[in-house]
């Protein structure tokens, strides 16, 4: 079996990610790792990583979908052949919505 190949986090990526974080810490969000990779989580939850310049969100697919509409999202595949269904990759040139994908995953997994 191949092993993924995990980009490292760039680090405008990884601070506007810290930065929703803490904006919802007061929620129960905390800082964590998935697959060795800066997350967030909320309980026992993942909510999101980042993977190299991107967001990696957990999301319902009545936003899942129409995130996948916006230019360079794509479902998260770590592994080629493998997309995990429930995730999306956003790219850091959509920042600007990762606040509310973060939110509506932290609504997703029952936990906010």
């Amino acid at each position: 079996m191949q092993r993924m190949q995990m980009p490292s986090p760039t680090e405008r990526a990884l601070d506007r990610m810290y930065a929703i974080g803490d904006e919802l810490a007061p929620r129960g969000v905390i800082r964590a790792k998935m697959f060795g990779a800066p997350s967030l989580k909320a309980g026992t939850k993942v909510l999101c990583s980042i993977w190299g310049d991107d967001l990696v969100v957990k999301l319902p697919s009545d936003t899942l979908e129409p995130a996948l509409s916006l230019a360079g999202v794509e479902r998260f595949e770590p592994m080629a052949g493998r997309a995990m269904k429930e995730w999306a990759q956003v790219p850091f040139e959509h920042q600007a919505r990762w606040a509310g994908l973060v939110e509506a995953a932290l609504v997703y997994v029952g936990e906010a």
